[in-house]
């Protein structure tokens, strides 16, 4: 059974990704594992699994470990349940399996150097490059709690106020967050990454199927048919979301930031 890991940082369309991945009835992503808010860090915390070595349990909600057996037994009777029989996926019948997970954990809990060190793991890579649309999408989350759509349709969120004393700071943060990402895919050797950039995956439906279908292709996995069950949040400008953008705009003169929400 073959490993991956999609790594990427929030706010750039992961969900979507890792939602389309198991679309597929050979691949399984469990999604996030070292937040302490997701449930399989909290399994973990409770059964004191793989105390003070995080390495080991990457590895083991990667492989064919006690703990992923549990994982995924309990996501094949929670499918039964739900009356989802085609989305159970029987250990037998997956033949990639992996997690996602945020460069920036990554590294807080030095595993930096995991991507690269695992010579049998390939490294889906999701990058947002838009500094600007992933401090709006994280806003946007703060301040309404909403992470995507589900239907088409669904009332885009009015334009919000930002602190201009602070943006700089959140700008710069989120720049550095990029370059660590990058940094981390760059170390993988090419043969094993596959990154995929936000605003092309985003672009059309027919691109959007193009790239899954080579991702699958990368996992060594058949064509399947996929379709997509979220919608981006914000389909405007990112500038636009900002109601006091001449405001923040001030903000940012002399920063490298400096005539970020002028294309508005």
């Amino acid at each position: 059974m073959q490993r991956h890991v999609v790594l990427t940082l929030g706010r750039s369309g992961s969900n979507t990704l890792v939602n389309l991945l198991n679309q597929h009835p050979n691949a399984l992503n469990i999604g996030e594992v070292l937040g302490k808010w997701n449930r399989v860090r909290q399994i973990r915390d409770r059964l004191n699994l793989y105390p003070n070595d995080t390495s080991a349990y990457l590895d083991g909600v990667s492989r064919k470990s006690g703990l992923l057996r549990g994982l995924v037994a309990g996501r094949t009777a929670g499918r039964w349940l739900r009356l989802k029989p085609r989305e159970a996926k029987p250990l037998g019948r997956i033949k990639t399996l992996g997690f996602k997970e945020f460069a920036t954990l990554m590294s807080e809990h030095g595993q930096e150097n995991w991507p690269q060190t695992r010579h049998d793991v390939k490294v889906i890579g999701l990058l947002r490059d838009d500094v600007l649309g992933r401090f709006v999408s994280w806003q946007l989350l703060n301040q309404t709690g909403v992470v995507f759509h589900n239907k088409d349709g669904q009332k885009e969120p009015e334009p919000i106020d930002v602190d201009p004393t602070r943006i700089a700071d959140h700008l710069t943060t989120i720049s550095a967050e990029n370059d660590l990402l990058k940094k981390t895919l760059n170390r993988v050797p090419e043969d094993r990454v596959y990154k995929i950039r936000y605003d092309e995956f985003y672009s059309s439906e027919p691109r959007r199927k193009k790239i899954i279908d080579e991702v699958f292709r990368f996992l060594d996995l058949p064509h399947v048919s996929t379709s997509i069950r979220m919608n981006k949040i914000v389909k405007r400008p990112p500038a636009q979301m900002i109601r006091n953008r001449g405001e923040c705009a001030a903000a940012l003169v002399g920063t490298k930031f400096e005539g970020i929400l002028d294309h508005a």
